[in-house]
């Protein structure tokens, strides 16, 4: 490793005669990174060469530290304000709002109520707000307001049932820092969407992710839809559990999932194999299309396999967030 290399250099130029350099208690620490991929998975899966236009990457493994955090772009969830600063966002729905309300992690700062869904779900909001104050996150009191003052402050049409959080962003999601953090022989689960761009698919789709116990999602960070607060909505509290992670080249993450020993399965309607027939690995990526042009030529050749949801004969294609729900269920029952 190149690291290494620099390591040695740095301890030949600066030490003389009965000198030392310590630094060998670091070099030490990066040995259990040089254990490859393949020797982790062994008997598994073939050698899998990169082509040659694509730039080698190390895997995750390879790094000494995880990756400054932050780096990608990512706005969790909500609408933003109306004449606020910064990047603070509203939440709205029951179950997008409590399950904010619930995460430590979540920093609120308003919280707008209306008299009928206090009345409805003062307690689930009390318990929620319990919660995270003894994680010692601070949480603001409820604010009574009416109807028409809650439609004012989000886009019009909005259904917001009543409750509505002024929020900040969740921190941005890393895929290296995720693969980092996984144990080598830990099984699981990540799905990933290439260009998805209906904010209620994909939603839908961190719900059924969150459901069916995925580790993450992965999606581009152009060419898909910002967490706004329709996708909190749809998303049902998923979004508080499950991290989202975006990317600016999918088809290099996809490499980098397979260096971390994921088997990376493309759901493609042209597939060699029908999805509940498939021999599944315990680390997978479920690689979904977007809602018209399905999988793009390059993820298709970056993914190990290709795999159909079978369906009758004229019926066209399933929507993402249909796909998405359909290939978790059989993906976690072969797993299991």
């Amino acid at each position: 490793m190149k690291i290494c290399r620099g390591l040695s250099t740095l301890k030949h130029n600066i030490s003389g005669p009965g000198q030392e350099v310590c630094i060998t208690g670091y070099e030490a620490s990066l040995r259990p990174c040089r254990q490859t991929t393949k020797t982790m998975v062994k008997g598994f899966m073939p050698d899998r060469k990169r082509p040659h236009s694509s730039r080698h990457r190390h895997s995750a493994r390879d790094r000494p530290e995880p990756a400054t955090k932050g780096r990608n772009r990512h706005r969790h969830a909500g609408a933003p304000v109306k004449g606020a600063p910064g990047k603070t966002l509203w939440l709205y729905g029951v179950h997008a709002v409590i399950a904010a309300l619930e995460n430590p992690a979540r920093v609120c700062h308003r919280l707008l109520v209306s008299p009928r869904a206090a009345k409805a779900h003062g307690d689930r909001i009390a318990a929620a707000t319990a919660t995270a104050r003894a994680a010692s996150a601070q949480r603001p009191d409820p604010e009574t307001t009416d109807i028409q003052e809650l439609d004012r402050i989000l886009v019009d049409g909005t259904v917001h049932q009543g409750l509505v959080l002024l929020v900040d962003p969740l921190e941005a999601a890393s895929l290296e820092d995720m693969l980092f953090q996984l144990d080598n022989k830990a099984p699981a689960l990540i799905v990933v969407i290439d260009q998805g761009t209906d904010p209620q698919n994909i939603g839908a789709v961190i719900r059924s992710a969150a459901a069916f116990g995925a580790t993450a999602l992965l999606m581009q960070d152009r060419h898909a839809p910002e967490a706004i607060g329709s996708v909190a909505k749809v998303a049902s509290g998923a979004l508080e559990r499950l991290p989202i992670i975006r990317v600016t080249n999918l088809a290099r993450a996809i490499w980098q999932l397979k260096d971390a020993a994921f088997w990376c399965i493309g759901l493609d309607g042209e597939g060699d194999q029908d999805l509940d027939a498939i021999d599944v690995a315990d680390r997978v990526a479920l690689v979904l299309g977007a809602e018209s042009k399905g999988l793009r030529r390059l993820t298709r050749e970056t993914c190990d396999q290709l795999a159909r949801i079978p369906i009758s004969e004229g019926s066209g294609s399933l929507n993402l967030s249909n796909a998405a729900a359909i290939g978790l269920y059989a993906v976690t029952r072969r797993r299991n």
